[in-house]
């Protein structure tokens, strides 16, 4: 899914996706703890994931706007605060399906798309 994500936000246009994956060395007593992904993250414009740490440090953050609900399709799940997708009999080279990797594309370019206009806005004085 993560991947669907960067591939939705890589597609927006002019933006450098840049993704992390969690190792295990990365851990240290149930934390997580890379200075150099640190480092990227606090250069960001964006960042897709970490919800609760957006709304405890003010934050601006966006979901899906489309909204399907049939159990077929984009945000087949109807889930808003991000991407969702569900797995049960596929195997694991078909997870996520292609309705839930869409889903992710879709809020990848809607994050990208949202930074790029922030980005561009006129900063008040």
């Amino acid at each position: 899914m993560a991947h669907a994500v960067a591939k939705g936000a890589a597609s927006a246009g002019d933006v450098t996706v840049v993704e992390h994956e969690i190792a295990e060395a990365d851990l240290n007593q149930g934390r997580w703890m890379n200075e150099a992904a640190l480092a990227v993250l606090d250069e960001s414009d964006a960042i897709i994931s970490c919800a609760t740490f957006a709304m405890q440090h003010g934050m601006v953050w966006t979901g899906l706007a489309e909204s399907l609900v049939t159990g077929e399709g984009y945000n087949r799940l109807g889930f808003f605060f991000g991407a969702a997708g569900f797995a049960l009999f596929e195997p694991p080279s078909e997870m996520p399906n292609a309705d839930d990797r869409q889903t992710g594309e879709m809020l990848g370019r809607r994050v990208a798309a949202l930074t790029m206009r922030m980005a561009s806005s006129p900063k008040p004085e």
